[in-house]
């Protein structure tokens, strides 16, 4: 059995609302990443940079408060990214201020979940949180790229 088929084995181990609920969260990463390159609207006039920051940002500081359990030096870890996402939506919306940071930031968060928490994870999480977490960094790389390209 190849990788991708383990992986998706133990993911299908997962409860179908834990799997359901990640996946829905893409959705708003998706919707501003295509809409800006199909002009999709946004209600009220909302900003799309501004959407995707602002949901970005929260969804970050919310994974990052899931790592509080594991111990205190995960629990300081996720509270740094918790205001570092905080303190991007402080900053000017400017692309190169807000959506490669928080691109880092996400991987960083990965990084550390892969090496200090990964193990206490029930099966099929790991992949799971990997896969999602790979869908938004490249939402926010092409949405750099589509601003400054």
């Amino acid at each position: 059995m190849n990788d991708s088929t383990a992986s998706l084995k133990a993911q299908s181990r997962l409860p179908v609302a834990e799997r359901t609920l990640g996946y829905l969260g893409l959705l708003p990463f998706v919707y501003v990443t295509l809409g800006l390159n199909l002009t999709l609207p946004l209600p009220y006039g909302l900003e799309p940079l501004q959407v995707f920051v602002s949901y970005s940002a929260i969804i970050l500081a919310f994974m990052a408060g899931c790592l509080w359990r594991h111990s205190v030096a995960t629990s300081l870890f996720s509270n740094v990214l918790a205001i570092a996402a905080f303190a991007i939506l402080l900053l000017p919306m400017n692309p190169e201020l807000t959506l490669l940071p928080l691109a880092v930031l996400y991987l960083a968060l990965l990084g550390w979940e892969g090496f200090y928490c990964r193990k206490t994870y029930p099966q099929g999480y790991w992949p799971l949180r990997c896969q999602l977490t790979a869908v938004v960094v490249v939402c926010h790389v092409i949405l750099y790229a589509r601003v400054f390209l």
